[in-house]
């Protein structure tokens, strides 16, 4: 095509950048405004229904404004085709750094899926799915951004189509990006030849996003974590984006950081070590594993004999505010104490509570096992395909260290969320958990943390 053809008497065809699925795309000249933008040419089925369902659905992404969605200026029309003028990302895709043999790491994976997830939620809430993410169209910009284009084009290759096809909604655009980080990790596809009889194989350079990623690659929709669960996972290992690096880092690091600027150019800083030290951050393998943040609560010495009652640690009001009612199960001798919601609540309103208490010789044995603790969760987290994982992180203010963990069940027929904190207060060691049955995987965590802080205040109080 010749540079001097203009498309709609406006922008100036330079430079054929590559055919990607069902589009060619172009850099071009906006003559109008005086800038350079990518032009993509969407080849309309030739169905005039499926035709007019493809160009409402672009007008549609059209609308979207987010700094992980790549602006459109424009949508023209022109005979069999559709032209979408947006933002020329200055930057290199994800298929670009696999195609040079990058695997991207653990870390990069997690900062990635929470940009791209911050995107989908403002694409989702107004009704519009991407129908083809890939990593063709997930772009590492200079700027810092992670940037998602092509919402509404679908997908031409079976390996980046969910089983239920690319218009199943929100869940259908989470299986394919499970399959893009998938692929980012693995350097190859899931289901490379399209077929879904059998479940991928185990990604080996996922660390703890692993199994998170295999949930989002379950053939039925309902099966998968949603996107509050999801990003919830991803952000617990991806470091604090803008971390600048330090003069003061080992010769190791600066190797390392290195590297990851290698692979994603301009883009790699949000991918830095914010602390510029060794194991300051989630190591490749999965979350950090350091020692639970300390807290201020006041250490005491309990005994087996005198410990308190566990189902007397709650209020009647404290227990109303997190739904429960009278406790159901109790054992003074294993020093546990279980609640159950408010007679007469729908089943998907229904929560649990379940608090154990540990007495350990010291407030230095007690630790020990919450370290140990938290480090037999580390590796469920990573290894346990039945569930929906968010790893262990800390959870402060709760005690003289705490740490929590998310998981929800996979089973369709029997859904439930369940949020543990695991806290030592002196040289006790609480397992406080709550659980909530439901049909759509997504909890947050507050009333776990709210009920351990409460139960902590009342046993240093005794």
């Amino acid at each position: 095509m010749s540079s001097e053809r203009l498309l709609a008497d406006r922008y100036r065809l330079l430079e054929r950048l590559g055919p990607v699925g069902m589009s060619t795309v172009w850099r071009a000249r906006d003559e109008l405004l005086h800038r350079d933008v990518a032009v993509k040419q969407v080849r309309l089925p030739p169905d005039p229904g499926a035709a007019g369902r493809l160009r409402n659905s672009l007008a549609a992404a059209a609308r979207l404004r987010h700094p992980s969605i790549a602006t459109v200026h424009d949508v023209v029309g022109n005979g069999e085709s559709t032209w979408i003028v947006r933002e020329l990302v200055d930057g290199r895709s994800l298929a670009d750094l696999i195609r040079e043999g990058h695997s991207v790491p653990p870390h990069a994976l997690a900062s990635t899926g929470t940009r791209i997830c911050a995107a989908l939620a403002v694409a989702h809430e107004q009704g519009v799915l991407h129908r083809g993410i890939g990593p063709g169209n997930v772009f590492f910009a200079a700027d810092g951004r992670v940037i998602l284009t092509d919402f509404g084009i679908g997908a031409a290759d079976p390996a980046r189509t969910p089983p239920e096809g690319p218009d199943g909604g929100p869940p259908a655009d989470l299986w394919s990006l499970g399959s893009t980080l998938y692929t980012a990790a693995e350097r190859r596809p899931p289901y490379p030849d399209g077929t879904w009889a059998r479940p991928p194989a185990p990604p080996e350079r996922a660390g703890a996003l692993g199994p998170v990623l295999l949930a989002l690659l379950t053939a039925p929709p309902a099966a998968r974590p949603d996107r509050t669960v999801l990003l919830r996972a991803f952000e617990e290992m991806a470091p604090p984006p803008q971390a600048a690096p330090r003069r003061n880092r080992t010769p190791k690091v600066v190797a390392a950081v290195a590297a990851v600027a290698v692979v994603l150019g301009g883009a790699a800083v949000f991918l830095l070590n914010p602390s510029g030290e060794p194991g300051a951050t989630a190591a490749p393998g999965g979350p950090s594993t350091g020692t639970p943040t300390p807290t201020a609560a006041p250490r005491r010495t309990f005994t087996k004999a005198r410990l308190p009652d566990p189902c007397g640690l709650l209020t009647r009001d404290q227990l109303a505010e997190l739904t429960l009612d009278r406790p159901f199960s109790s054992s003074k001798q294993k020093a546990t104490c279980s609640w159950g919601s408010v007679n007469g609540l729908p089943a998907t309103q229904r929560y649990q509570l379940e608090v154990t208490l540990d007495v350990r010789d010291s407030a230095a044995t007690a630790r020990r096992r919450l370290e140990e603790l938290r480090g037999v969760w580390a590796k469920r987290a990573a290894t346990n395909p039945v569930y929906a994982w968010v790893p262990p992180r800390n959870a402060d203010g709760v005690g003289d260290a705490a740490f929590i963990l998310d998981r929800g069940s996979l089973d369709t027929g029997n859904r439930y969320y369940v949020v543990t904190v695991w806290t030592q207060v002196g040289n006790l060691v609480a397992q406080i958990e709550y659980s909530r049955f439901t049909n759509a995987v997504g909890q947050t965590p507050e009333n776990a943390q709210t009920a351990a802080k409460w139960i902590v205040g009342s046993l240093t109080r005794r």
